[in-house]
């Protein structure tokens, strides 16, 4: 149970490294927490500061989209 439980936190730390490298972030964006170090406080903030800021950038984008219009280009 214990392997299992350790495999799963490695593999979501490694989704949450590949998901902040992928994406355009903040400079206040937290730098992905490796695997190595064992989850602390200050490690589950950064993560969710991550997915914080990622949530809010996608969000952008889609209200960017729709702003410049994209969404209706063609139509007539």
């Amino acid at each position: 149970m214990l392997v299992h439980l350790l495999l799963n936190i490695k593999r979501y730390m490694k989704n949450v490294a590949d998901i902040r490298e992928t994406l355009a972030t903040f400079s206040t964006t937290p730098d992905a927490p490796t695997t190595e170090r064992k989850l602390t406080y200050q490690i589950a903030n950064d993560i969710e500061q991550i997915l914080l800021d990622v949530d809010d950038l996608i969000s952008r984008m889609i209200a960017a989209y729709f702003y410049s219009a994209d969404l209706y280009s063609g139509e007539v």
